[in-house]
């Protein structure tokens, strides 16, 4: 749950933010590419992305029913924009019940995942109480099964290349998240009985905040040249409040030598406050990679020290758009090894997309339990040939 957002109202706005409809703009207008949700909110749209019109009765297409399909991509097509991003937003947590739009064309997508969804939260019945925990299978059946898929084919490769899973939200959800992983890590899946991974124990949960440097500080000497230059993120310890890492380089170095797994509460006021622009989000880090053919002397010794210790930082979200000032991530880019970090703007940002962002249409992963595998492959060959 997300919000306050039932299971159900979650999958109903899952499919309506890939339910595309097209923009209602005039005809010389329809190859323009729409560039914010301030263009498309108040729109009141009548046609599908395809051009089936939303109070279309059901179409034949040969012998078969005809509905308009899904979309996914990473760039919207021309003149179209979600459903969910348009006037019909207020619809977005019914969309596929009777009288709504999405009823007759996605219903039983829904209905096929919410019973793939469902079937964890039942698994308990008929068992011993004792023997198992209830609460366990209800966070479980809140949980995209491809996450699983993707720990168990990352403990597979451990031998080969180390790696640090953070869970990462905005919401109150962690500690409920952080026991269910380390239950599925102890192999008290139903689904995975064989399991255990005590790497993945998430023992440590942290609050980011985002922080207001203090004029005289050596943070303050650099000249501002975004409004997030005047802050630092900070991670404290979720019980104490006591700050563990302060500023990009300490957290780097907090994350990237914690092997398994560990959970982030980020700062969403501040991004809230800041009317969700990109630079106040969820702050990704990618570090400098050593630079092998460097004369300088400190450098080569960061080649030396690190050249086996290549880290490919990746960060997972739905909230992730093919527009500038519309993201929830805040990508932060060292330009050198111990150099500063700089904020990307936003069209920089987008060239981020595949190789240390991977945007989320959430029923991609739903549908398929190996998407994040894939996603994570993709984005390692990407990775690799840069940097090879």
């Amino acid at each position: 749950e997300a919000g306050g957002d039932s299971r159900e109202d979650c999958l109903n706005k899952v499919l309506s933010k890939a339910a595309f409809v097209q923009a209602p703009i005039p005809k010389e207008d329809s190859s323009l590419l729409l560039q914010s949700y301030q263009e498309t909110q108040h729109m009141e749209p009548t046609h599908w992305w395809d051009g089936t019109p939303l109070q279309d009765q059901e179409r034949k297409n040969g012998d078969d029913v005809y509905h308009p399909p899904l979309y996914t991509g990473w760039e919207w097509p021309p003149g179209c924009c979600p459903y969910y991003r348009t006037a019909l937003k207020r619809h977005g947590k019914n969309f596929v019940q009777p009288g709504h739009h999405g009823h007759q064309h996605y219903r039983p997508l829904y209905d096929f995942v919410d019973q793939k969804l469902a079937a964890m939260e039942h698994s308990v019945d008929g068992l011993d109480e004792q023997a198992v925990d209830p609460a366990l299978h209800r966070v479980w059946a809140h949980m995209i099964p491809a996450t699983f898929t993707l720990l168990e084919s990352l403990a597979q490769r451990q031998q080969e290349q180390d790696f640090t899973v953070v869970f990462r939200t905005f919401g109150t959800d962690l500690p409920d998240i952080a026991k269910a992983i380390t239950a599925f890590a102890q192999g008290k899946h139903p689904k995975y009985p064989n399991f255990c991974n005590p790497h993945l124990h998430v023992n440590k949960l942290y609050k980011g905040r985002w922080t207001l440097i203090s004029e005289g500080s050596s943070d303050a000497t650099k000249t501002a040249t975004s409004p997030i230059d005047r802050y630092k993120y900070q991670l404290l310890d979720d019980l104490t409040d006591q700050v563990v890492a302060s500023g990009d380089e300490e957290i780097v170095r907090l994350l990237e030598s914690t092997v398994g797994a560990v959970g982030i509460q980020d700062h969403f006021d501040f991004w809230q406050q800041n009317d969700y622009v990109p630079w106040a989000g969820k702050p990704v880090w990618v570090p400098a990679q050593p630079d092998k053919t460097t004369t300088d002397n400190a450098c080569q010794k960061a080649v030396n020290d690190e050249q086996q210790l290549l880290c490919h930082h990746l960060f997972f979200d739905d909230n992730i758009h093919h527009q500038v000032d519309d993201s929830i991530a805040s990508v932060r880019v060292q330009s050198r090894p111990n150099g500063p970090y700089r904020t990307l703007t936003g069209q920089e940002t987008l060239e981020q997309q595949g190789l240390h962002l991977i945007r989320v249409p959430t029923i991609e992963p739903l549908m398929d339990d190996e998407w994040f595998v894939q996603q994570v492959d993709k984005a390692k060959e990407k990775f690799d040939q840069i940097h090879q």
